[in-house]
């Protein structure tokens, strides 16, 4: 939300995706984002919708900023749900591929751009029972 919020006032137009309709609102409140779309970065067609879709209002890509995340359990591995462990697989994986895949082509057709992904400090810190 920092970043959509400091390019927006940097006279950038952004476009903020979210699976979740009340948090998409509230972002676009927050950032004053131009466009904010439902998208599921766990289903490519969800994906390369969104990419359409801000191609179409805005113009162009010309940044990707990759940060959708969750947190799963904490718990022992030997106890971590397996569906659990698959969603998180999905979103962080599977959804940081979704988005460059759909998006890096309208960076490129532009001549111009950057794709960056974000990841918690979870990544370089452990923490017990924080199994993923």
């Amino acid at each position: 939300m920092t970043a959509s919020l400091r390019l927006g006032g940097e006279t950038g137009r952004v476009a903020i995706w979210d699976l979740n309709p009340a948090a998409l609102s509230a972002a676009r409140d927050e950032t004053g984002a131009a466009l904010a779309i439902l998208a599921d970065v766990t289903d490519a067609e969800s994906i390369w919708k969104a990419a359409a879709e801000t191609v179409a209002a805005l113009g162009r890509i010309d940044l990707l900023l990759n940060s959708a995340g969750v947190t799963g359990p904490t718990t022992p591995m030997i106890d971590y749900p397996v569906d659990a462990f698959h969603k998180i697989v999905d979103i962080h994986l599977n959804g940081t591929f979704h988005c460059c895949r759909a998006v890096v082509p309208q960076i490129l057709r532009g001549g111009y751009g950057r794709h960056v992904n974000v990841a918690s400090v979870a990544g370089t810190e452990g923490t017990p029972n924080l199994s993923t």
